[in-house]
C-alpha cells in the first residue's frame, strides 16, 4: 500500500497524473483495437458523404453492407488463426 502512494505521488509529481487520472476515468482508453478503428473511421466517413449528400441511401446502405462485410471477414480470420492448434507452435518456433 505504502509502494502505491508513493509511486502515485511520484507520477503526479513529474507530469503523469494527468495521464493516470485518464486512464482511470477511461479504462477503455489503453486497449485499442487497430482493425477496429479502421472500421469505425470507414464508417464515419461513409455516413460523413451520406450526410452531405454525396450518395443515395441505397448507396449508402451498399457501401455500409460491404464495409461491414469486409470487417467481419477480417474478424472471421483473426479468429481462425488463434483457434488454430499449432498456430502459438508455429509462432514460438518461428521466433527463436
Amino acid at each position: 500500500m505504502r509502494i502505491t502512494a508513493v509511486l502515485l505521488y511520484l507520477f503526479f509529481l513529474s507530469g503523469c497524473a494527468e495521464r493516470i487520472e485518464s486512464i482511470v476515468d477511461d479504462p477503455g482508453t489503453i486497449l485499442q483495437d487497430p482493425g477496429f478503428a479502421g472500421y469505425q473511421q470507414r464508417l464515419d466517413a461513409l455516413e460523413s458523404q451520406y450526410l452531405r449528400k454525396e450518395m443515395t441511401y441505397a448507396e449508402y446502405l451498399e457501401r455500409k453492407k460491404a464495409i461491414d462485410e469486409s470487417y467481419e471477414q477480417e474478424i472471421r480470420k483473426q479468429k481462425e488463426t488463434l483457434e488454430n492448434p499449432t498456430y502459438f507452435k508455429e509462432t514460438h518456433e518461428a521466433i527463436r
